[in-house]
């Protein structure tokens, strides 16, 4: 074996997994600038990724996000010298980092997004995940929304908006009133998602810790009826950013008796034209949302599981467009 091969034989070097800030494409070569960094950090940074070295070679890459509890794994890169067995190599050791942190960050599973373009290298990755018991579950589609909301669809007659900051379930009623709303909406739309699904306490916690917004919807009564988390993908950890450059929806659900009134319209619709509000330093907690402000030029964007075709219809219909639909693979 040559000292050319050895240097990209996984086999044959001493192997460094991390996780990383990098640009979309990675260089060969880490940067000094690019430290090490947590995971919760790296899941915050606006290009976040897994890398697999060795002392002067990248191996491999694969950019990371968190979805819920699930850390998601997208299309995974290899350097072009690896073989199919290193690459398969490779890839064992990058899953089995990510599959250690997640569990350690209490995430309940790891997946993987792949293009669906059918090419060699996709091919032999699709390999990669058969070998290791994943299986292509369902494809997801990211739909994203950069104008103001579409006032095509009526409003909901029936709901109040509430706009509740991260900070809030301190009241134990509140708390257990959102618990409740969760637990039957995950009950009643179970089957609407591949993706893995925690218990409601911890989803709540997951997003206290990710600094979401949660946007409420109530009855006349009283009682939370629907709710959308929303997360600020550029806000590092502990860190507030008046005008984030990009929210995500992590999470809109609507409850059993309360669907198909147009309620999940008004939810986004909201977001649309009030989302420079959603991480305003001066938003107070359990603030009533006005009715009017200034549309934001934020994207807003959100994954979607084909398989759940109201919701594709939804979003499409409130101005979403579909940038990308990537296989979901997951594993039992």
């Amino acid at each position: 074996m040559t000292t050319e091969d050895s240097a990209t034989d996984p086999a044959a070097t001493s192997l460094i997994v991390c996780w990383t800030a990098f640009p979309e494409t990675p260089p060969f070569l880490p940067s000094p600038d690019s430290p090490n960094l947590p995971l919760t950090t790296a899941l915050r940074s606006s290009t976040p990724g897994l890398l697999l070295t060795t002392s002067n070679t990248v191996l491999a890459w694969a950019s990371v996000s968190c979805d819920n509890s699930c850390l998601i794994l997208s299309q995974p890169t290899f350097h072009h010298a690896l073989s199919p067995v290193a690459q398969s190599v490779c890839f064992s050791r990058l899953l089995s980092f990510a599959e250690t942190e997640a569990a350690q960050a209490r995430l309940l599973n790891t997946c993987l997004l792949l293009n669906t373009d059918d090419t060699p290298e996709l091919r032999l990755t699709r390999a990669h995940l058969r070998t290791a018991g994943f299986h292509h579950s369902t494809s997801l589609s990211e739909f994203r929304c950069s104008g103001s909301a579409n006032s095509s669809l009526a409003p909901a007659n029936n709901a109040i908006l509430e706009l509740i900051t991260a900070d809030i379930p301190q009241d134990p009623c509140s708390h257990q009133q959102l618990l409740d709303l969760l637990h039957e909406i995950l009950t009643d739309s179970r089957e609407l998602t591949h993706l893995p699904t925690p218990a409601p306490h911890q989803l709540l916690q997951n997003w206290i810790q990710q600094n979401a917004r949660l946007l409420v919807a109530r009855d006349q009564d009283g009682r939370p009826v629907a709710l959308c988390s929303v997360l600020n993908e550029a806000t590092p950890s502990g860190q507030q950013q008046t005008q984030p450059s990009g929210l995500h929806i992590a999470f809109l659900g609507v409850h059993p008796r309360c669907r198909r009134q147009g309620i999940a319209s008004q939810l986004i619709r909201e977001l649309q034209s009030g989302r420079r509000r959603m991480f305003n330093t001066q938003v107070t907690p359990s603030s009533t949302l006005a009715p009017a402000d200034t549309p934001g030029t934020q994207p807003l964007a959100v994954h979607v599981d084909e398989s759940n075709r109201p919701a594709v219809l939804l979003y499409q219909q409130l101005g979403f467009l579909r940038l990308i639909t990537m296989e979901l693979w997951t594993r039992p």
